[in-house]
């Protein structure tokens, strides 16, 4: 039988997408991942337009092989958004974001002037808001998490693209033409929250179809509209329309993705080229009847630093689980000055924090190496995670480490994870093997501490 697609990227084109990624990354805590540029004959091919050259930047949340990509079309220009669009016209019109940090990252969305479409509704664990991001794209961030049940790569990230809404004009054939094609999973147990339609349809109460179709860790949301009537898709549309792009259907071997191309075609889907293998992945847009765009992709995991699925620069990652209560594990973590007596570097506090001595704004001052650095804890939630930044960007630019705690059978999972551009380019895996050990070597002597109390 056909594995279950993964639905393992959102594409959306931007006049400023590095811009646009680093707002998401900044916002949302999405860690940034590689970029590169796609032009000439072969782009083309692929994308199905002429003279095609677009630089792209990608972002991870976390998900297994799943990525954010924003692209920026030099040649042709990136056409804007018609200043009458709506976002319940046909195409992809509006993405689901899930943080379990919902507080923190309200705040940064307000320090970041994010647009606003509606206040804070809800009670605590199930509250939402809608937002535009600088583009104008909407976003549903929510913190309750629809599809609880889907493990991340990395749980500490807090924030997770959980759905993308798509309007169409026929909900039957569009349903038939996602399953039959990539066995997309019906989902009739799980309920997308509809109170969100109350900020965007103020004026009156919309009337639709919807179908929730599920490909592994992202739900496909399809709408058909009957009020208000939507503007279909113009003949002209290709992948350079300013907005959400595309979603990507991804196959973990080169028979699965011939057995989803060879189904979409079957389902009166036109690819723009001659399906293009080129050994890191294996690629082809199509178009669907109603000309929207879905991308076929097989990323080999071998190249994921190069395609963009797994973080830029250093990233070092390790986790062990402690058996111990969560408030002990959480008090030896957030104690600076004695972070020396378990971790690989000596720690000072020298600014308390907000409303807690080690908490949010608190300033570290660290030693290693020889070297001394000031640290900034930029988030906290108390028994759960903290996160912080190198102040100093001379040495390494974009720094962020993170430490989360969550509860299993053992005890408490403590994982913990550092990410930054390094300035010694070339150097990046033996950073990351470093630091790697560094981390892993910290995290077993403290369980030997703990466990021995």
């Amino acid at each position: 039988m056909l594995k279950e697609a993964n639905i393992c990227q959102v594409a959306i084109v931007s006049k400023q997408a590095k811009l646009l990624r680093d707002w998401y990354c900044h916002n949302f805590g999405f860690l940034y991942s590689n970029r590169t540029i796609f032009a000439g004959p072969l782009a083309t091919r692929v994308q199905g337009i002429p003279k095609d050259i677009n630089l792209c930047y990608w972002a991870i949340d976390g998900k297994r092989q799943f990525q954010l990509e924003f692209f920026n079309f030099i040649s042709p220009n990136v056409t804007p958004k018609p200043k009458n669009w709506q976002h319940y016209d046909h195409g992809y019109n509006v993405i689901g974001i899930h943080t379990w940090d919902f507080e923190q990252t309200l705040t940064r969305l307000k320090c970041a002037s994010a647009t606003f479409l509606s206040t804070v509704q809800g009670s605590e664990g199930q509250r939402w808001v809608m937002i535009l991001d600088p583009d104008g794209n909407h976003i549903e961030l929510t913190e309750q998490d629809p599809l609880t049940e889907q493990i991340k790569q990395y749980d500490e990230i807090a924030a997770t693209l959980r759905y993308v809404r798509m309007s169409v004009p026929d909900i039957e054939q569009a349903q038939q033409l996602w399953q039959s094609s990539f066995n997309l999973t019906k989902k009739t147990d799980i309920t997308l929250p509809d109170y969100h339609d109350h900020t965007l349809f103020s004026a009156k109460t919309p009337q639709y179809q919807q179908c929730l179709l599920q490909g592994q860790g992202v739900l496909l949301e399809l709408r058909q509209y009957s009020t208000p009537i939507p503007t279909p898709r113009l003949r002209t549309h290709n992948v350079t329309d300013q907005g959400i792009m595309n979603v990507a259907i991804g196959a973990d071997s080169v028979a699965q993705w011939n057995h989803y191309f060879d189904n979409a075609l079957a389902q009166q889907c036109t690819p723009n080229g001659k399906p293009l293998d080129a050994a890191i992945f294996k690629v082809m847009y199509v178009n669907e009847p109603n000309l929207e765009n879905i991308e076929i992709l097989y990323p080999r995991p071998w190249a994921y630093s190069i395609t963009g699925f797994s973080p830029s620069g250093v990233f070092a990652r390790g986790e062990i689980i402690i058996n111990t209560d969560v408030t002990t594990l959480w008090s030896a973590i957030t104690d600076h000055d004695n972070a020396a007596e378990w971790t690989f570097f000596s720690s000072k506090l020298t600014k308390a924090g907000d409303k807690e001595k080690n908490g949010l704004n608190a300033v570290r001052k660290i030693g290693l190496f020889g070297l001394s650095f000031n640290e900034h804890i930029t988030n906290w939630l108390p028994n759960k995670s903290y996160s912080y930044q190198l102040q100093s960007k001379i040495l390494l630019r974009d720094h962020q480490g993170i430490m989360h705690l969550s509860q299993c059978k053992e005890g408490i999972k403590l994982s913990w994870s550092i990410r930054f551009d390094s300035p010694l380019p070339g150097l990046g895996a033996i950073n990351n093997f470093i630091l790697s050990q560094l981390i892993n070597n910290a995290l077993k002597t403290l369980k030997n501490q703990l466990e021995k109390k």
